[in-house]
């Protein structure tokens, strides 16, 4: 368990290329220990980037794997559809698929399944 520098939360949205939805993550800053890892590292042809990070972590891990569950079940039928409305016929037949068998393994999210099968309709008419 981290020491934290103070309780005050702040909220922040992340997004990504697969969603335009944002998801909220509430944090707070810690106190860093030896090994901590504060600099991101990422790739760009052969060019590294560094970025220096400051010290947050998740205000409540519990809460935010519940927000994020339900994130992606609100979320995953709209990408689906989204990503499939321009593909060929196989690309859309895969995401029908995807869109039933998540609406069949659903037991968490009723609103889920009303979704999934008007988005799996829409993908099988396409």
């Amino acid at each position: 368990m981290y020491d934290h520098s103070d309780y005050h939360i702040l909220t922040f949205e992340v997004t990504s290329r697969l969603c335009k939805t944002p998801m909220q993550l509430r944090v707070r800053r810690f106190q860093l220990r030896e090994g901590d890892i504060t600099i991101r590292r990422c790739s760009e042809n052969e060019d590294v980037k560094e970025q220096k990070l400051q010290p947050y972590c998740l205000a409540d891990i519990d809460e935010a794997a519940a927000e994020f569950e339900s994130y992606i079940y609100e979320n995953t039928v709209d990408g689906l559809y989204e990503a499939a409305k321009g593909s060929d016929e196989l690309v859309k037949a895969t995401f029908y698929m995807i869109a039933m068998e998540c609406r069949a393994t659903n037991t968490r999210y009723p609103a889920y399944d009303d979704k999934a099968a008007h988005v799996g309709n829409d993908l099988k008419d396409f």
